[in-house]
């Protein structure tokens, strides 16, 4: 599976061609790749700022840098606010980057939410279908005036379902930890 980051690699690089097709559209919506995104036009913006901060100052006899103008105070705050949001994105998009390497589906926000409601209708889907399978021993169990919940069938049944929507619901905390995980990091960003 491709990781996050060099996914939102490969974005950058097809935002920059004119095959900006629906999947990068897609990709480019997604929460944790504009985090990449954030931090690639910030890098872009400090190297921006550090190239015009030589158009404010010059070098002495010294060697030293002296400013021209007040300029260069603006242009020197700027870069500091700009470099303290680099870092504090760097550590957000490594650890997002880490947080998806280990999940076997799409590695994008919108791909795990689906899945959990996925999870969930698939939970559903069975009960329905036990209450389906079981209303046969339930009709039978009421004529014959026995009790329906000592059925072995029925027993089975349960067991049966109740194995499979654990199965699930395990998946669906795993990845519910996860977007939880996410999320925090999400709100870590430095805009």
């Amino acid at each position: 599976m491709q990781s996050l980051k060099s996914l939102a690699e490969d974005t950058f690089c097809q935002s920059n061609t004119s095959k900006l097709n629906a999947r990068t559209t897609y990709l480019r919506a997604d929460p944790a790749i504009r985090v990449f995104i954030l931090l690639n036009d910030q890098q872009i913006e400090l190297r921006r700022l550090k190239m015009e901060t030589s158009d404010h100052t010059w070098i002495n006899s010294k060697f030293e840098v002296v400013p021209l103008d007040g300029e260069f105070e603006h242009l020197q705050l700027q870069i500091a606010v700009l470099e303290g949001k680099i870092t504090i994105n760097t550590k957000v998009a490594s650890d997002l980057d880490k947080a998806f390497q280990d999940l076997p589906n799409d590695p994008l926000l919108a791909a795990l939410e689906y899945r959990t409601h996925e999870i969930h209708a698939q939970i559903e889907r069975l009960a329905l279908d036990l209450n389906g399978k079981l209303a046969p021993y339930r009709n039978a169990a009421q004529s014959a005036h026995i009790d329906f919940d000592k059925i072995p069938d029925v027993i089975q049944l349960r067991a049966e379902t109740a194995v499979q929507a654990a199965a699930m619901e395990t998946e669906a905390g795993v990845i519910d930890a996860k977007l939880t995980r996410i999320h925090a990091l999400l709100h870590g960003v430095a805009r």
